[in-house]
């Protein structure tokens, strides 16, 4: 392996699980006090496909994996059988293994991968509890690696798959193929990274090809975060009037604590039912002004973009019969926009 590695300092995430829980109005809150769309599935060819996409501004809100740089999602998926993406977290650990007598051996662990590349690997399982109904695409795999790192992790990653292609054992079969793996990763057109790859001076294995496209090839919202619990930002409007509404936040909103606070945006832990096992926490922004669309906008602007990162985001409306007409003008310029996807 004669491919240039980079130590770093970091931490993981560990897997989990929680209850599912309703969202309560903001007068069953009681006292508050300041503490893009879905696309359709494609039908994949043997290739294998990777739709990388800024996922946030600031990965360090995350955790210590990740620095104050962007983080970008690589999510990753093929026709392509047996599938080479089957059981990531072992052949990371049966890679690492059969290099390590090598001086510049591969990471022997999923933490050692984190530790070395700043990217961590996120699964959609069948047991994985879709909370918020986001809509996880069952068996999904992608990685969330550091902007700083995404070259870096992809030239590891080019070696594992070389590896896998020739690996076979009671678990794996091999990859019955001739040449090298072809690997065709998805970019968007407007995409602030700048990745170039050169099969003889990186010494790639694999066959890589880049193509930028208008939309994104898969959807920011078929993989969960890479912080527990599993859970993006779900931002709820409750309408109290045509003219006016609150604005509440739930999902995991931890990573952005110091963003709420700094906006001074107030926030209570409630249990929505008397028996329930958790009781989850809100941030709200009370009695909107929707008549001031372009104020609403602004606000709104900063909330996506500043506040939560550029996280990908889910809107609602809750059920009332006030009319939706000034709301919609407010949540219009969100719409085409591949982190946010509007529900209604």
């Amino acid at each position: 392996m004669g491919k240039k590695r980079m130590p770093v300092g970091g931490s993981c995430a560990s897997p989990g699980k929680r209850g599912k829980s309703e969202l309560p109005s903001v007068a069953e809150m009681g006292v508050l006090s300041c503490g893009g769309k879905l696309g359709p599935n494609r039908a994949l060819d043997e290739r294998l496909h990777v739709s990388l996409v800024e996922y946030m501004k600031r990965g360090s809100l995350y955790g210590s994996t990740y620095t104050e740089k962007p983080v970008w999602l690589a999510l990753m998926a093929t026709g392509r059988q047996p599938n080479p993406f089957y059981q990531t977290m072992k052949q990371v650990e049966l890679f690492g293994a059969s290099a390590r007598a090598e001086t510049d051996c591969p990471p022997q662990s999923m933490d050692d991968l984190a530790l070395r590349y700043r990217a961590t690997n996120q699964y959609v399982s069948k047991k994985l509890v879709d909370t918020d109904g986001i809509g996880w695409v069952e068996h999904r795999m992608g990685w969330y690696i550091d902007e700083d790192y995404v070259k870096e992790f992809l030239m590891y990653y080019d070696d594992l798959l070389d590896w896998r292609k020739g690996f076979q054992n009671e678990e794996f079969e091999k990859l019955d193929l001739e040449g090298p793996l072809e690997i065709v990763i998805h970019m968007l057109e407007s995409a602030s990274l700048e990745l170039e790859l050169d099969a003889e001076e990186d010494e790639l294995k694999c066959k890589f090809e880049i193509v930028k496209e208008k939309t994104p090839c898969f959807s920011v919202f078929e993989l969960p975060p890479p912080v527990f619990p599993f859970r993006i930002v779900v931002v709820t409007f409750e309408l109290t009037s045509p003219e006016g509404a609150h604005m509440i936040f739930s999902g995991n909103l931890y990573p952005f604590r110091p963003n709420f606070m700094k906006r001074h945006i107030k926030g209570k832990r409630v249990k929505v039912k008397p028996n329930d096992a958790y009781a989850e926490f809100y941030r709200v922004i009370e009695n909107i002004d929707l008549t001031l669309v372009e104020e609403c906008v602004q606000r709104l602007t900063d909330i996506f973009d500043d506040c939560l990162a550029g996280s990908p985001v889910v809107v609602r409306v809750k059920d009332s019969p006030h009319p939706r007409n000034l709301l919609g003008e407010v949540i219009k310029p969100f719409k085409e926009l591949h982190h946010i996807r509007v529900e209604f």
